[in-house]
């Protein structure tokens, strides 16, 4: 209902903890995971076969359950810095994947992103709770998916400038802007850096 999301909107505009944790989670869905339907384009660039362009696709999953299991098995206390390190990490690393020329490394840089992705997927719920008043959690939670929401949005238009331009050069300039915006705005909303949880 409208008045839950405006409940809603109240909590984002009142808890700069919350507010941090969506910018981050916008900005990395946009442009962070927006590089998945270019991985069998960037496969077939390296001359790989059916199965290749499936295990190079299947890289970042491997990655992501790996960086999920470290957190479980780690139980970080400063779980916010685990979030913004963890898509930080994943971005740079994309960007070597934009530049990368052979098959392995690609693979190898994947994981690796896919690590970061782990970090960051397997803590951003854990965040909003932790900063979200207990009744207004499932208002925060919605306020997230909405955040998630920037994915397509994001696939869209690296798509758009990958139609035009070599996609290595899109994936590393789209990437780049990511990166400076997640740094600028982890600069000027800190809040969620500092969460920490039990």
């Amino acid at each position: 209902p409208i008045q839950d999301l405006r409940e809603g909107v109240r909590v984002l505009r009142s808890n700069r903890g919350v507010m941090s944790i969506l910018g981050v989670t916008a900005i990395a869905n946009f442009f962070l995971f927006a590089y998945t339907p270019l991985v069998p384009v960037v496969a077939q660039r390296l001359g790989a076969e059916a199965f290749m362009v499936g295990l190079l696709a299947a890289a970042s999953g491997m990655g992501m359950m790996t960086g999920s299991l470290l957190v479980a098995r780690l139980q970080p206390v400063r779980r916010g810095l685990v979030y913004v390190s963890g898509v930080a990490f994943a971005m740079v690393l994309l960007f070597g994947f934009a530049l990368a020329n052979t098959y392995w490394l690609s693979f190898a840089i994947l994981v690796l992103v896919g690590v970061g992705g782990g970090l960051f997927g397997s803590t951003q719920s854990a965040l909003v709770m932790a900063e979200s008043p207990e009744h207004l959690r499932g208002r925060a939670l919605g306020l997230l998916s909405m955040a998630i929401g920037a994915l397509p949005v994001g696939m869209y238009v690296l798509g758009e400038v990958a139609q035009h331009v070599v996609v290595a050069a899109a994936l590393a300039v789209h990437v780049g802007i990511g990166l400076v915006l997640h740094l600028a705005w982890t600069s000027r909303h800190p809040e969620v850096r500092r969460i920490t949880t039990a």
